[in-house]
């Protein structure tokens, strides 16, 4: 009964170590590499990319791009760690102000940013799942919305 017990309680430790692990929250960019470089999604209707590149310690940017046969949708992107925590800023032409989602989670495969306060979308989920693949799920409040399944090209 001693063993069981003390099974279940490595268990349990484990499991909450790997749970506050994962939920680590931003505090810079260090862990956030795996982001950097080209990223594309081609599908029959369209052609999704996000480009990005260090600029400095606390900044990233980047170019996000959708093109459809119809049109071309273009964002400005942006990484930035400033007092201890990690904001993703997104600027597109039609607003006149970058949006800004806060990272909650942030490790070696995973970043998580969100605003509830934006209308749409609420949560931006990029997961690294190879070197080569990285899934970003976008949500909204209600938890609808998309993803987009990436490979690196560069």
């Amino acid at each position: 009964m001693r063993l069981f017990n003390l099974f279940c309680f490595l268990f349990l430790f484990l499991c909450s170590s790997k749970a506050v692990a994962q939920s680590t929250p931003c505090e810079s960019l260090q862990s956030l590499h795996w982001m950097l470089g080209k990223w594309q999604s081609i599908s029959s209707q369209q052609t999704v990319e996000e480009n990005w590149h260090r600029v400095s310690d606390n900044t990233f940017e980047g170019v996000g791009k959708t093109t459809t046969t119809n049109s071309e949708f273009v964002e400005s992107l942006r990484l930035v760690a400033m007092s201890q925590q990690v904001f993703y800023l997104a600027k597109i032409a039609s607003n006149p102000l970058p949006v800004a989602f806060k990272a909650e989670v942030c490790n070696g495969e995973v970043a998580k940013f969100v605003n509830l306060q934006h209308d749409f979308p609420t949560s931006l989920h990029y997961r690294l799942e190879s070197k080569q693949r990285l899934l970003v799920e976008v949500r909204g409040v209600d938890g609808k919305g998309f993803d987009i399944q990436f490979v690196k090209v560069d």
